[in-house]
């Protein structure tokens, strides 16, 4: 947790516009209450991350508010809408999904479950809010974090090949001097994982949330080919 908040505030502070100091603020506040929490019940200055379900004996009630604060953590570095930065988000985006796998299969797993329900009715909205903004990593944050809660390794893969057109449109945008041919390759090869890894999160998503996941097919459906064609297929 403290590899999370270092890697939050260097990411964060690296451009430091208008209100750049509340997403790093939030994940120390978050990471240094669920350190706090997990120490406290171990009775032990350090807790392997791998050995926390034996060291850390939580009662029903204190495991159902870690999975609170581990979800919380996750969508906010995750930079769900409307909490995404743009490239910045992007960056902790990965580690989100790592933190979210984590906790479900080494932290808290009954605990994140009870939440996960809460989780996708405020993600989905989000995610199809981003859609009609246009805003790929507003959209891919609240996708991977949904995804990632699930913990298997299908959920890892989708959600890390969800982030892969929105974190191509950024490396190619960081940098004009690299070639446009190797950023037009790299951008296609990030559209199609995407989508792969789209389709694989509403594959996962429909036998749970039935409601949730037709909804969000059916409003990407009709808002993602408003987006236009791509400004490099012209």
């Amino acid at each position: 947790l403290l590899g999370v908040v270092v890697v939050a505030w260097r990411v964060h502070a690296s451009v430091r516009s208008r209100g750049w100091w509340a997403i790093p603020t939030a994940t120390t506040v978050l990471a240094s209450v669920l350190g706090w929490l997990l120490l406290t019940v171990a009775g032990t200055p350090l807790v392997p991350l791998r050995t926390v379900m034996a060291d850390v004996p939580l009662s029903a009630a204190a495991e159902r508010l870690v999975g609170n604060l581990w979800v919380v953590l996750v969508a906010i570095l995750a930079g769900a809408w409307p909490l995404a930065r743009g490239g910045l988000s992007l960056r902790t985006a990965p580690m989100a999904v790592a933190l979210g796998v984590a906790g479900v299969t080494m932290v808290s797993p009954d605990g994140i479950a009870a939440w996960r329900p809460l989780t996708t009715m405020v993600m989905v909205p989000c995610a199809l809010l981003a859609a009609a903004r246009r805003d790929r990593a507003g959209l891919a944050g609240a996708l991977a974090a949904v995804v990632s809660l699930a913990g298997s390794p299908l959920a890892l893969a989708s959600a890390l090949l969800l982030l892969a057109a929105p974190l191509a449109h950024s490396w190619r945008g960081g940098n004009l001097d690299r070639p446009h041919r190797v950023t037009l390759h790299v951008t296609r090869v990030g559209r199609v994982t995407s989508a792969l890894g789209l389709a694989s999160a509403l594959l996962g998503l429909l036998p749970t949330e039935v409601v949730l996941g037709t909804a969000l097919a059916a409003g990407l459906g009709l808002l993602l080919p408003m987006w236009g064609p791509p400004a490099d297929a012209a």
